[in-house]
């Protein structure tokens, strides 16, 4: 049986199990199991660990996923799982991972590569492959069942896109506000009230207590305005605490238990959710 082979764009990480060549040996890939599917994430060799930053800004074929006992009726289901692995990978890594092409043999289909691979403040270290596996298994779950209520590759592609580089700041601003707008408006369908008492309900439905009045404020300027009106340092200060709240909201939602970088840090500094 031909193996079901997802081409990813994209997606910089690093390998768990151990792949030995006539040549060698390489930790490139992630055996992992979800959904009650098995499936082997694998790197390329060119972008392994080492290598990323030599992808920044090109869109380059990095990775494989690997269906291996694939019969025909789950060829589909494979397809959806190795689209919801790229959007987790997407907000692992802050990257567009993109899927694009679908290959049994030498039969299937391909598409354009949207975007190019980005390496700027991850959520979870790329280059550490148990990480990222952990990091899969443990929101697998719940991002399978909120993903369409609470409209999540739309909010993971606004995060991605507001890091895109060579931008306003009032852009990349907007982008992440539209993503708490969306979150908030799915987290309290039919509710009335002010923006920042409902976000603020939604932050404690997941036990997270944030102050939101100089982000209200910031958000209000930006929309009604068209600009920010303040320094450069100060609109991204407000903006990195925008990403760490937004981060942080995500990974609770999802049921993530684990180490995670903090934006504001410049993915410098972890935090740990228990």
């Amino acid at each position: 049986m031909e193996p079901l082979v997802v081409g990813i764009a994209n997606c910089l990480i690093g390998g768990v199990e151990i792949t030995r060549y006539q040549n060698g040996w390489a930790r490139d890939r992630i055996d992992i199991v979800l959904s009650r599917t098995p499936l082997t994430i694998r790197q390329k060799m060119e972008a392994l660990p080492g290598k990323h930053s030599d992808f920044s800004g090109q869109a380059a074929h990095t990775t494989d996923i690997e269906f291996h006992h694939c019969v025909e009726a789950k060829v589909k289901a494979a397809e959806r799982i190795a689209d919801d692995v790229c959007w987790l990978l997407a907000l692992a890594t802050g990257s567009p991972v993109q899927p694009f092409s679908y290959f049994r043999g030498r039969y299937g289909r391909s598409q354009n590569v949207t975007y190019s691979a980005q390496v700027f403040r991850p959520l979870i270290t790329p280059t550490d492959g148990e990480a990222i596996r952990h990091f899969l298994t443990s929101t697998w779950p719940a991002f399978r069942k909120l993903k369409r209520s609470r409209r999540l590759p739309a909010i993971i592609d606004y995060l991605v896109l507001a890091d895109r580089p060579r931008q306003p700041s009032e852009i990349s601003t907007l982008l992440a506000f539209t993503a708490l707008e969306s979150l908030k408006s799915t987290h309290s369908r039919g509710q009335r009230g002010e923006f920042e008492a409902r976000v603020r309900r939604m932050l404690e439905a997941v036990g997270m207590q944030r102050g939101l009045c100089h982000l209200v404020t910031l958000r209000n300027k930006i929309v009604h305005e068209g600009l920010a009106g303040m320094p450069h340092n100060k609109v991204r200060r407000h903006y990195d605490r925008l990403q760490d709240i937004l981060r942080e909201y995500l990974l609770r939602l999802l049921g993530y238990h684990g180490s995670y970088l903090l934006y504001s840090s410049a993915a410098r500094q972890s935090r740990v959710l228990r």
